[in-house]
């Protein structure tokens, strides 16, 4: 083939055009998805309000705002699939299965699962399976890499098959009947009858399968380690704790039998009298409870105990309470020997307060079979159990632990032979609230420094205090300490990766209905955004404390704002209707696709009706902006007009309404006073800025032309002229200029939550390796104004959302006069000087096509212009 063939095959179109709709059917389609995504956030920020304990709300509510919801997730689902000609038809199978656990908790009924789960493959989403306990312990590890035991998760469904194979139906029925009788006798009797029962019950042959298949793979891992058996019944370790109820069989060897035998055991303790007893004084009904056991293996502990992260002796001390021994924790959970007792500062967990050593002439340890008594040796008995270094480590932890939970907890830890600390346990830790001191707002206020108060808008309450860590790119995240409170110029959902850290959030610019905002609901964050200029006023590692309950931020540490807090996170609802809605919005909330630039970024990974709507509205914006390079819309030239404004753009303009003056309608011809709409003129008058748009030929090697020819996969084919597809609101626009091509697909409204901007680069005349400078310079550019960038080869793609219109329009104007300034910068970017040099350049202003000097072109270096 000729070069002048190779020219002319190259702006051919390639295949065969794929079916689309009207355009302006498109874009209505696209509104429809964005309305029902604003909708359904609404929602779901509405829901999340309700869990901050200052609402009350009844199941009518709950019903009522979970229709609405589906209904809107629906609509995007089904908006999407008409825009793309069912394209995401399994969306809709995802959906009813999400729809489908929800409905279920409306309706009481529980949802099948496998009978067991490796311990690794346990989310968050599936506490209903694997029970609190269970849950917490995936979640700590999964979010904040901590180090519990290997093992494995008997789920609810697997309790429920054994209550079925046994037929108990009847017997819980009879035993919930004695309950409501309140006839003590009668309730002690059908008790025991019931224990009795599960102990000596069979296990169901597809359960005994699972276990054989979940204990091979154990001993392929952890060889002949023995296991510890433990209860995760439904509600143990959330809003009840159960703590000591429900029985723990330690020492199991990792065999069938065996287990199956401490199996029954522990989901017999369930209808234990103190159980019985406890649910009774809660009002919950442990009928209609089910058992989740876990079995993790067991750490034979140099030392082990149970961690206070403030101390219920008196929370206004501001102390954590470590307590002690050797051997196994049994012996300090159940009070049956001596124990170290150690306070550390929660202010400094580097101080260690005091250290109370006990005489501890005793320890428990693993015995041939269970655990047994063991005298200590005499070296040991009187010496602390833990090092110091220990105790500062275990302190660390506890904070950790209750930053995440944003409450305090009562932890069960172990210190193994190795000198590594594992997390055994996690739950909320009660204590007398009355202890504490209310919070006296006017004594704040003349005591300590306010630094903002009512600006901006509440995403979640609470109080939070640490030091000021200023996000500017999304690479800071990579460094964020735990405990900071993150500030950024606005909200982005990457801040997932960190929120575990997090102590609170602050944003210059935001919504609290943005997928962040739902973020910090779930993780239960203190979060204010849209404060307009909190980026200036704090200075980073000052120590702030925010109150975004009072939507105030303080200078340094409030004390009396954050003991406040600690018992005020105590008295969260214990309602059925708040549990229930809790429940709810572990299907809901979540998000699990941030970045729609990964790979898995798919269907098949939406877990939740948040993943569901991240993925519709995504998808949509997707495919506005491939509607707009379809060869048969952009060839309908009864649609378009053509642009003139002094140069030679090419652009033709499609108006879907609005875009143009009432008076462009009969002129074949639109100048930019004839265009109404607002990111399209931001756009061209950036383009227009004097010194932006060159004309001037750039001298141009022949491997660099002969090199344009070499078309690679991403490069989008050439559709003819460019297009400016517009509204009022909306612009999609398609340049291809000399041998390199921009996408631009932007909304501008009011409404802050519907705007963004996706710009696309690709292609150039210059070699490969020129071609991908210009690609790191327009990076660095785009990277500067806060865009999430993704580069590869001579490809870059660029996003933003969730920007208020006026700071969306400067940025458009920028895009603008970037789309001229690298025009033709390619040929001359011969080293990586240049980029740098071109940067600055465009960053003061100085737009003209530069002509860099001799030293830089030969890749000597100097001082920057």
């Amino acid at each position: 083939m000729g070069l002048l063939e190779r020219i002319s095959a190259f702006f051919r179109p390639k295949g065969p055009a794929k079916e689309r709709l009207p355009i302006r059917v498109v874009f209505s389609r696209f509104r429809e998805i964005i309305d029902s995504n604003t909708r359904a956030l609404e929602i779901m920020a509405d829901m999340g309000d309700k869990l901050s304990g200052d609402y009350i709300f009844d199941m009518a509510y709950i019903r009522q705002a979970t229709e609405e919801l589906s209904g809107a997730v629906f609509h995007s689902i089904h908006s999407l699939n008409m825009l793309c000609n069912n394209c995401y038809s399994q969306l809709y199978e995802i959906f009813e299965r999400i729809d489908g656990r929800i409905r279920a908790l409306l309706e009481g009924r529980e949802e099948e699962t496998p009978l067991v789960f490796p311990l690794e493959e346990v989310g968050p989403e599936m506490i209903d399976a694997v029970g609190g306990k269970m849950a917490h312990l995936a979640e700590l590890k999964k979010y904040l890499g901590l180090r519990i035991p290997e093992g494995f998760v008997i789920t609810a469904t697997a309790y429920r098959h054994f209550i079925k194979e046994n037929a108990l139906d009847e017997r819980l029925k009879a035993f919930k009947e004695s309950l409501s009788r309140g006839q003590e006798v009668e309730i002690e009797a059908r008790r025991q009858a019931l224990v009795e029962a599960i102990v000596s019950g069979r296990l169901p042959p597809a359960l005994s399968r699972a276990l054989e298949g979940a204990l091979e793979a154990y001993r392929h891992q952890r060889g002949k380690r023995p296991l510890v058996v433990r209860s995760s019944a439904q509600e143990e370790d959330l809003d009840f704790s159960f703590a000591g109820q429900f029985e723990t069989v330690v020492n199991v060897p990792p065999e069938l039998s065996a287990l199956s035998q401490a199996y029954r055991r522990v989901i017999a303790s369930l209808f234990s009298p103190r159980a019985v007893a406890y649910a009774r004084r809660s009002n919950i009904q442990l009928t209609d409870m089910a058992m989740a056991v876990g079995c993790l293996e067991l750490i034979v502990p140099k030392a082990s105990g149970v961690m206070y992260t403030l101390n219920p002796r008196d929370p206004r001390l501001e102390t954590i309470l470590i307590s002690s021994t050797w051997g196994l924790g049994v012996a300090v959970v159940e009070g049956r020997l001596p124990a170290d007792r150690f306070l550390v500062s929660r202010e400094d967990p580097d101080q260690i307060l005091s250290q109370e050593v006990a005489d501890k002439e005793r320890c428990l340890l693993p015995a041939q079979e269970g655990i047994e008594e063991r005298q200590v040796p005499a070296e040991l008995r009187q010496r602390p159990s833990l090092t110091e270094d220990e105790i500062r480590a275990l302190a660390r932890l506890a904070l950790t632990l209750e930053r995440y939970f944003k409450r305090p907890q009562d932890v069960e830890w172990a210190i193994g032979q190795d000198g590594r600390l594992y997390l055994l346990q996690s739950r909320p830790l009660r204590f007398d609230q009355k202890i504490l001191e209310v919070k006296n707002l006017p004594g704040l206020r003349e005591k300590y420094e306010i630094i903002v108060e009512g600006r901006g808008e509440v995403a979640q309450g609470g109080i939070a205090s640490g030091p000021v860590f200023l996000v500017e790119r999304q690479e800071d995240l990579d460094r964020f300490p735990e405990g900071a409170v993150l500030v950024a110029r606005r909200d982005s959902s990457h801040f997932v990766r960190v929120m575990p850290k997090v102590a609170a959030i602050l944003t210059d610019i935001g919504s609290p209905t943005s997928h962040m905002a739902t973020l910090c609901r779930e993780f239960r964050i203190p979060a204010i955004v849209g404060m307009g200029d909190i980026t200036k006023r704090l200075k980073p590692g000052e120590i702030i404390t925010v109150d975004a309950d009072d939507h105030c931020v303080y200078r340094g540490r409030v004390e009396e704002l954050l003991k406040f807090q600690a018992a005020s996170q105590l008295d969260l609802l214990e309602t059925k209707e708040f549990r229930l809605l809790k429940k709810i919005l572990r299907h809901v909330a979540p998000l699990n696709l941030i970045d729609p630039l990964v790979r898995d970024f798919s269907p098949e990974a939406c877990k939740t009706f948040h993943d569901l709507l991240r993925f519709c509205h995504e998808k949509a914006v997707q495919e506005l902006i491939n509607v707009g390079r379809e060869e048969a819309t952009l060839l309908d030239k009864s649609l378009t007009k053509k642009l003139e404004i002094g140069i030679p753009t090419g652009i033709l303009v499609i108006d879907l309404g609005g875009g143009l003056k009432a008076e462009a309608g009969p002129k074949e011809a639109v100048s930019l006073e004839d265009i109404e709409c607002l990111p399209f003129r931001a756009v061209l008058e950036g383009m227009l800025e004097p010194g932006v748009w060159q004309t001037q030929a750039v001298q141009m090697k022949m491997r660099d032309f002969l090199s344009s020819m070499l078309k690679t996969p991403e490069t989008p084919r050439y559709v003819g002229d460019n297009i400016a597809v517009i509204s009022t609101y909306y612009l999609n626009l398609s340049l291809r200029f000399g041998y390199h091509f921009n996408i631009l697909d932007t909304y501008c409204s009011p409404t802050v939550r519907e705007n963004h901007i996706y710009f696309r680069f690709i292609g150039g005349a210059a070699d490969v390796v020129k071609r991908g400078r210009r690609i790191q310079l327009i990076a660095k550019i785009l990277t500067y104004y806060d865009f999430n960038v993704v580069t590869k080869g001579d490809l870059l793609v660029a996003r933003l959302a969730n920007v208020p219109k006026e700071e969306l329009m400067d940025l458009l104007k920028m895009i603008g006069r970037l789309i001229g300034f690298t025009r033709q910068l390619d040929v001359l970017m011969e080293n990586d000087l240049i980029v740098e040099e071109a940067y600055q350049r465009f960053l003061r202003g100085e737009y003209d096509l530069f002509r860099p000097s001799e030293e830089l072109l030969d890749g000597k270096d100097r001082k920057k212009l």
